[in-house]
């Protein structure tokens, strides 16, 4: 984003949408851009229809599971899972191996539905 002074005095043609723009139309007519998107769209999803971008392991997982983390006040293991912006999973478990078991159960019962749907 530009500020107002340089656009009004010229030392900036843009506030960043021409860019936008630019972009946008260059990228429609670059046939190698083009091809290699329609190559990669495919990739964007795993086989049960969920986009990869949102199963990516954080790099702070210390657990080893998406969705499962140790509490050491309580000294217990949390399985959690978020639907629509509401926790339909939020248990504490007294072993690692039962929070990875309910989260995975709560995934298939809540995101697996939703896989058919999409896919």
């Amino acid at each position: 984003m530009a500020d107002s002074y340089r656009l009004r005095h010229g030392m900036t043609r843009s506030c960043g949408c021409l860019r936008q723009e630019s972009s946008r139309t260059s990228s429609q007519h670059n046939a190698a851009f083009l091809q290699q998107q329609h190559n990669h769209g495919k990739y964007l999803f795993n086989e049960e229809g969920v986009p990869l971008c949102s199963i990516k392991m954080g790099k702070r997982n210390t657990s080893g599971h998406i969705g499962v983390h140790f509490n050491r006040q309580s000294n217990q293991w949390f399985a959690r899972l978020m639907v629509n912006g509401h926790y339909v999973l939020l248990k504490a478990f007294s072993t690692y191996e039962d929070a990875v078991a309910a989260r995975e159960a709560a995934e298939e019962q809540y995101l697996r539905p939703r896989q058919v749907e999409v896919g």
